[in-house]
């Protein structure tokens, strides 16, 4: 239970900041604790599959993958590798 509370706490604290304005606060924290990024990846997408290296999200929170054609902004999909 004490988990549960320490984590709406802090989602609640970050939701507050987003809202006041703090976005780019907000998603440099995200960024700090993003596992995928300057990964490779495989992302499954309806009908085909994006291969290349995790740049982090955007601010509209898509994952951003640099590609040998350039970088895709995915906004759904699966990472699957």
């Amino acid at each position: 239970a004490d988990l549960l509370v320490d984590l709406m706490t802090s989602l609640g604290r970050r939701y507050a900041a987003w809202v006041a304005g703090d976005v780019y606060g907000v998603l440099a924290a995200f960024a700090e604790r993003d596992a995928l990024a300057g990964r490779g990846v495989t992302v499954s997408l309806a009908g085909e599959e994006v291969t290349g290296t995790c740049a982090g999200t955007d601010v509209l929170g898509r994952l951003r993958v640099v590609t040998e054609a350039g970088e895709r902004l995915l906004g759904a999909g699966e990472v699957v590798r």
